[in-house]
């Protein structure tokens, strides 16, 4: 029998699900979906990774796919729990840990490949750098007349970004089908 630890994952998250609506059915006082509703990517991200585990050849979709649901998760989560004094009007702070997520993915799923793809690297390098770049900016650490002004034009930074990424990522897959069409 194959070993499905993201079933397992998802399995017990709907244990949890279906516990934390008896309790409230039940009047036990708990925290409002509105404030816990992260914990559904969170899951999902955790399933996906696990599976990723317990695959023999890896599945680096399952990493692809689980890794930035999962962190992005947990980062949504930290604003819904107001965690240190966060709240929603403090994303436009923070929105560069979307595209350092982004590079943590690329990165992670380079690593667990053996290294042996060079575009996922770049990839890597490229949403992280922009993402370290834009953080001191967005958080007020350096103050500068051009970092105001790519605070307020971030959107088109992000989709410059999202572009060279599909990009990257559509290149890779010609890679790897020129590989598999040799074999």
């Amino acid at each position: 029998m194959k070993r499905k630890p993201g079933i397992m994952v998802a399995g017990c998250a709907l244990l949890v699900a279906g516990g934390w609506l008896i309790a409230g059915g039940l009047g036990v006082p708990l925290l409002p979906f509105w404030r816990v509703w992260p914990l559904v990517p969170v899951a999902i991200g955790l399933a996906l990774v696990a599976q990723h585990t317990g695959e023999p050849g890896g599945g680096r979709g399952l990493l692809l796919l689980g890794l930035p649901v999962l962190l992005v998760g947990l980062f949504l989560l930290a604003f819904t729990l107001e965690v240190g004094g966060l709240a929603w009007a403090d994303m436009r702070r923070f929105w560069p840990v979307f595209p350092l997520i982004l590079g943590i993915t690329f990165m992670m799923v380079y690593i667990s490949g053996d290294m042996v793809e060079p575009p996922l690297l770049v990839l890597a390098y490229l949403f992280g750098g922009v993402g370290l770049a834009a953080l001191p900016f967005t958080l007020g650490t350096i103050r500068l007349p051009v970092g105001e002004q790519v605070a307020r034009f971030w959107p088109v930074l992000v989709g410059l970004v999202v572009l060279l990424a599909a990009l990257g990522v559509w290149r890779l897959s010609r890679r790897v089908d020129g590989r598999q069409a040799r074999r």
